[in-house]
């Protein structure tokens, strides 16, 4: 068993880790963006508004609010339709 101290040590680590993948990946989106062709452009534009409705989904249906999942569904499924309007 670990004690506190090499927990605390391999978080550290693991946080560094972390900051190190992020900023390489940064990095490397930086210079790939420009060069993606356009259907890629579109999904990652399509992606950055769906990403936050999904994520208010799942947290309504992890709260457990009876009524709410449905009406949230229905909202969404509107402004997609909207959406692909535009």
């Amino acid at each position: 068993m670990l004690g506190v101290g090499a927990m605390q040590k391999a978080r550290h680590c693991l946080s560094l880790l972390a900051v190190a993948a992020l900023t390489c990946g940064i990095w490397l989106l930086r210079g790939i963006y420009p060069v993606l062709p356009e259907p890629f452009l579109r999904t990652l534009a399509f992606a950055c508004i769906i990403l936050p409705f999904i994520g208010i989904g799942v947290a309504l249906n992890t709260i457990k609010l009876r009524g709410y999942v449905p009406v949230f569904c229905g909202v969404f499924l509107l402004l997609a339709i909207v959406a692909g309007f535009i």
